[in-house]
């Protein structure tokens, strides 16, 4: 019985470390998302509220390169206030495998001055981000990315990709390619 178990599990680590071994190569490369829907765990009279609901976030492109579980995105996307904002963010995977990916992304976006209008958000800005963040209306953001493979066309897969931040929950559609 000892030796039944002790194959199974080497058979299992064989077969997770192959799975592994192609999902970080499925995830190399340049990935295109596309936000489409936007959610505030609080509300705002601020938020550019779209006719499907959505609080900002719902249109733009943010390019993403990805390497050895690391990941370097830039992209241009309305923001919550209805304003277009720049972004360049670094992220590292947490997890992965052939269809999901998790990563964490830390980077700043630009042209928030919705944001630091309001003195509830100028309160905890002024103890959390440096003077010229603030003197430019610069944000940093913080998110959970979750990826999920939905299909594949020619060489392209595409899913859905869902970001968790302390503020908002973002989701959209993206092409690895």
């Amino acid at each position: 019985m000892k030796k039944t178990i002790l194959t199974l599990i080497v058979i299992i680590s064989l077969s997770s470390y192959s799975q592994c071994s192609k999902a970080k190569d499925k995830w190399n490369g340049f990935t295109f998302y596309i936000p489409t829907y936007t959610k505030h765990f609080v509300e705002s009279k601020r938020y550019d509220v779209s006719s499907t609901g959505s609080q900002g976030g719902d249109r733009g492109l943010i390019v993403s390169y990805s390497k050895k579980k690391t990941h370097y995105s830039i992209g241009y996307m309305k923001n919550s206030y209805g304003d277009w904002s720049k972004l360049a963010m670094f992220g590292y995977t947490l997890t992965q495998n052939r269809s999901n990916q998790l990563t964490i992304n830390i980077g700043i976006a630009d042209n928030y001055a919705g944001a630091y209008s309001q003195e509830v958000n100028m309160k905890v800005y002024k103890n959390i981000f440096p003077e010229f963040m603030i003197n430019n209306n610069i944000l940093g953001v913080l998110a959970l990315s979750y990826k999920k493979d939905i299909f594949k066309v020619v060489n392209s897969n595409i899913g859905l990709q869902l970001n968790v931040s302390p503020i908002y929950v973002n989701a959209g559609v993206f092409v690895k390619l």
